[in-house]
This record gives structure tokens, C-alpha cells and sequence, in this order.
């Protein structure tokens, strides 16, 4: 769908600074290093984040290796953001997703 290749970006999301800032943000949090997600939240909410927009990080665990997802939610609250909220999916829960409001 070629049509619709405008409304992608692809970039390193660390030191990315996009040309304008975007309303509802979504990553990884296996995107970095487990010590480095303060920051990188820290960093993609100053630069990449609309003010009064959304961070979304997600985690991905496995069903078939027995995994649960990380708890972000918590990672990030341990990091001293403040956790808008959570959701997670499947039984037993194979993702996770936390959101923080900027």
C-alpha cells in the first residue's frame, strides 16, 4: 500500500527530533538497554511527544516459552513517571501496556 508510505517514519528513537511532534507516541520497551528506559521515556516525551499527548510502551511476552510480559507499568512508575494506566492481553497475559499523559 505504497498509498499510504507518507504516514509512516522510521528513525532511531533515541536521539530522534522529528519535524513535528505527534499526539500518540508507541515503543517497546526492549527498544533499549532495562537501565536506559527512564531515559529513553524521558527523551521521547521532550522531543517526539505532543504536549498533552500520549507515550505508549508496550512488552511482548511468550506464550510458547512460558514468558510473561515485563511490568511496565512498574518499570516505569520505578523510573518516576506517573503511570496514566494499563492494560494487558491474553490468559495468561502475553502483553502489557502502560501510558504515560504529556
Amino acid at each position: 500500500m505504497p498509498e499510504f508510505a507518507g504516514n509512516f517514519l522510521v528513525a532511531n528513537g533515541w536521539d530522534w527530533r522529528p519535524d513535528r511532534r505527534f499526539r500518540y507516541v508507541y515503543t517497546l520497551w526492549d527498544c533499549v538497554p532495562p537501565d536506559y528506559l527512564g531515559e529513553y521515556a524521558a527523551r521521547l516525551l521532550a522531543n517526539v511527544v505532543s504536549p498533552g499527548g500520549r507515550l505508549i510502551v508496550g512488552a511482548y511476552g511468550s506464550r510458547s516459552r512460558g514468558e510473561a510480559p515485563a511490568p511496565i507499568g512498574d518499570l516505569l512508575a520505578s523510573h518516576g513517571f506517573t503511570v496514566a494506566g494499563t492494560s494487558s492481553g491474553g490468559e495468561p497475559p502475553v502483553t502489557a501496556f502502560a501510558w504515560i499523559d504529556n
